[in-house]
């Protein structure tokens, strides 16, 4: 955390961002009365496990996610060239892999969603591409659909969808 931020309460601390040491608890001073006199709390993790998702046949389940509510999670194996959307199921309170989407061998090494746009990379292929898909938001489906043509590397790019970024 920043030591240069005055905290006045307890409460201040609890949307702090993580460290890159998020499974480690962080002091925190907060000082509730402004008088000098600080009081020690202990940050821990923003989250608790819930469920866990397993893909048997995965060579590298998880290799990247992401998630919206919109959308659910992505979960991609980069090995076998798959994303596979996952929604939960309110019955069940299991995830239901709903989609599946394909590429060649890297596809889903990244994956990135800006509000219903989602990217997809394929770094390590003959052919390096970004994919780009949006959610068909209507009254029929909500399905993963492409939006254009894949986007190949420009000549003499060797990394290629290896990281990707986007704004709103």
């Amino acid at each position: 955390f920043p030591s240069h931020d005055r905290y006045n309460s307890p409460s201040d601390i609890i949307d702090l961002p993580l460290l890159d040491s998020e499974f480690i608890k962080n002091t925190v001073w907060v000082d509730e009365n402004s008088d000098g006199n600080w009081t020690v709390y202990r940050k821990g993790i923003n989250y608790q496990y819930d469920r866990e998702v397993i893909k048997a046949s995965s060579t590298e389940f998880g290799s990247a996610v992401a998630y919206t509510p919109r959308i659910g999670y992505l979960f991609s194996d980069a090995g076998s060239g798959d994303v596979y959307r996952y929604v939960l199921n309110g019955l069940t309170e299991e995830y239901d892999n709903i989609q599946t989407l394909s590429g060649g061998s890297s596809f889903g090494y990244q994956v990135l969603i800006v509000n219903n746009t989602i990217f997809v990379s394929e770094p390590t292929s003959g052919t390096p591409r970004v994919y780009v898909y949006y959610v068909n938001d209507s009254i029929l489906s909500d399905d993963i659909i492409t939006y254009q043509s894949p986007i190949s590397a420009p000549g003499g790019v060797t990394d290629w969808g290896s990281s990707l970024s986007a704004s709103s």
